[in-house]
């Protein structure tokens, strides 16, 4: 367990092995080159009261876990960070900066939220959205899988753009607000495009949420 902030700047690597719990309400920070590389059994838990900061172009690589239940943000850097670990998520992740690109195994949220505010997500793998919302305003590039949490574009209005394909399960919800007639800055909107075949493809269950918001009467 860690009882004060961290700091990992640098261009040599750094490797965890083990359960590391970082908490206390502090921020760990990881800058520079290295990259954080995390191996079997290797777990990095950011906790509920926590923060983690990614603010390089730098990398999480490794067969091993980085479980998020505090705030995980991306800033900074207009380049591209990667993380080839599996990812869960049951608190904040916000893409502020660049571009977060998620290259696998696996990227699982189960509550909480993942946002997107200045910043875009590639994924090699469809994001698993199991619970929480996805929102935000920027690019999602990769397909979605979401079984149980709203899609929620805008801040509060805008749009949010998917080069993929969605499909929205029995249990999951679209959720949208309606203030106007003019997309992306009067009411939300989800834009589907996959290039080379069109639109991308949108399978859609559950819920259609719509809020009307500054007076609108449709």
């Amino acid at each position: 367990a860690t009882n004060g902030g961290m700091a990992m700047p640098g261009a040599t690597g750094k490797t965890l092995t083990r359960t590391l719990n970082h908490g206390n309400g502090q921020t760990a920070t990881l800058s520079g080159t290295g990259g954080l590389n995390i191996n079997t059994p290797g777990i990095f838990n950011n906790e509920a009261n926590a923060t983690f900061v990614l603010s390089s172009d730098c990398s999480f690589n490794g067969s091993g876990t980085f479980a998020n239940a505090g705030t995980f943000q991306r800033t900074t850097s207009p380049g591209t960070a990667f993380a080839s670990v599996a990812f869960t998520n049951a608190g904040t992740v916000e893409v502020l900066s660049g571009t977060f690109q998620i290259s696998g195994p696996s990227y699982t949220q189960t509550a909480g939220s993942t946002l997107l505010n200045g910043g875009n997500i590639t994924n090699s793998f469809p994001l698993l959205i199991q619970g929480g919302t996805l929102g935000g305003v920027g690019t999602i590039t990769g397909n979605i899988n979401n079984s149980g949490g709203p899609v929620a574009p805008g801040l509060p209005a805008g749009t949010l753009t998917l080069v993929g394909d969605y499909t929205q399960g029995g249990s999951a919800a679209y959720t949208v607000e309606i203030g106007g007639l003019v997309a992306g800055t009067e009411h939300d909107q989800l834009v589907l495009t996959n290039p080379g075949f069109g639109t991308g493809d949108a399978s859609l269950g559950g819920d259609l949420n719509v809020t009307l918001v500054n007076g609108f009467d449709p």
